[in-house]
């Protein structure tokens, strides 16, 4: 499942902007409490609802633009990531219950990787700029950044946090994405809309 959900974002960002992206993935929350309810049990409150309400409004708000909206490539594989992660939360929730985090997310993160080299081998040559010269510390940095987040959000998920709540508790993380976007990567079409 993350195996998809990687491919999809990956490919998501070759059409779409870093913040509308995080944007529209934000409906995995969505995925994440229905699967959470179905295959784990979870109960759905009122509050949980209005949540869940607040946010497909968000998304729907900041999605558009002044010309008529598409389910552009970019739009589709967004919301497949969204699918293939709410459904890998679930999954990863419903396995934490019998294995210690640390040890799960070894092999959650190596999986996803060998996943994609089976669909694009081709693509293992263009690993070596990562691993060496000059993108070497962005990439490290990047890829601690993501661990510390997986291990903090699988910890909340053990100590006694349900998928249905931690997942939207985590999606905080867009304004934060916005923000670096904005600054770094210098995206500032619809911003008023963004924020």
């Amino acid at each position: 499942l993350w195996g998809g959900a990687t491919y999809c974002i990956l490919k998501a960002y070759q059409y779409l902007e870093a913040s509308e992206v995080t944007i529209l993935t934000a409906s995995q929350v969505v995925v994440t409490i229905i699967a959470a309810m179905f295959f784990l049990g979870e109960t759905f409150t009122i509050q949980r609802t209005i949540g869940v309400v607040i946010l497909l409004i968000a998304i729907v708000i900041i999605s558009q633009t002044k010309k008529k909206f598409t389910f552009n490539r970019g739009v589709l594989y967004s919301f497949g990531f969204s699918l293939f992660a709410g459904l890998a939360l679930t999954n990863d929730t419903y396995l934490l219950r019998f294995v210690e985090p640390l040890s799960f997310l070894t092999i959650g993160f190596a999986l996803p990787g060998f996943f994609l080299l089976l669909i694009k081998p081709q693509k293992i040559r263009q690993v070596k700029h990562l691993l060496f010269g000059s993108h070497f510390i962005i990439f490290f940095l990047l890829t601690f950044f993501y661990a510390f987040a997986a291990v903090m959000f699988y910890f909340a998920v053990t100590s006694g946090g349900q998928a249905s709540q931690v997942a939207p508790i985590n999606q905080a993380s867009i304004i934060l994405t916005i923000i670096l976007a904005t600054i770094f990567l210098n995206e500032r079409d619809h911003l008023t809309r963004k924020f």
